[in-house]
């Protein structure tokens, strides 16, 4: 397989590109993010790493000139309702969410679930929502597999200190065996996230009585709400 870069052809060989110049030489081998179909923010990186500059700009979601898009992500959000819906960055810090997702986390401290919100955190730490997921054993295997292929993929400072906090937490098995780890006990195509969700029928202020309700879900992500004792 050969791609085109400027004046440069290259020819793939696994995970990198043997650079071709014009003049016949071979210089050294330098990564193929874009052969490779990685994120634009990770085909930057390769593209530093081989020295190249970066090719692709990247604006926070929060720019004026993003209001388009935060606008349409919002009510993608709002549409997933009544279950938690939320669009998460890179870390897995959460920067939009719907009124259920608000619910959702609504009690847990700010140094508990972080500042901006991490599922990671609000999914696995203990004063979080780990007594409130019925599928704890397996949920949790699925995101302790996600954040070591993060970790490994990435070298995110941020991760990395991330999943050296988390393994020290009760309930979580060796940060060492985490690559390995698989949901078993599930019979389901989509792995769901069957948590307990504190919600009142009525008044969105909370005013009106509460009273006992499931929601049936139809959704990956699986919500049991309850209210009342």
């Amino acid at each position: 397989m050969q791609v085109q870069a400027g004046e440069q052809v290259g020819q793939v060989v696994g995970e990198t590109v043997e650079v071709v110049a014009p003049s016949g030489h071979v210089g050294a081998p330098v990564a193929a993010p874009v052969v490779l179909d990685l994120p634009l923010r990770e085909r930057n990186d390769w593209l530093l790493a081989a020295g190249y500059a970066p090719r692709f700009p990247e604006t926070p979601l929060s720019d004026p000139a993003l209001s388009g898009v935060r606008a349409s992500l919002q009510t993608l959000l709002n549409t997933h309702g009544p279950f938690p819906g939320a669009a998460i960055d890179g870390q897995w810090n959460v920067r939009l969410t719907n009124e259920a997702g608000r619910r959702l986390i609504s009690g847990i401290p700010e140094e508990v679930r972080g500042v901006p919100t991490n599922l990671f955190r609000t999914a696995l730490h203990p004063g979080a929502l780990v007594r409130r997921t019925r599928n704890f054993p397996q949920w949790s295997a699925h995101l302790l597999r996600r954040l070591d292929r993060a970790v490994v993929r990435t070298q995110d400072p941020a991760l990395v200190a991330l999943a050296d906090e988390i393994g020290t937490w009760p309930d979580i098995p060796d940060r060492r065996g985490w690559s390995r780890l698989s949901p078993d006990g599930t019979d389901d195509p989509v792995l769901s996230w069957q948590a307990l969700l504190p919600c009142r029928r009525g008044d969105r202020d909370g005013s009106a009585p509460a009273r006992r309700a499931q929601l049936t879900p139809t959704s990956p992500a699986v919500i049991m709400c309850r209210t009342g004792p």
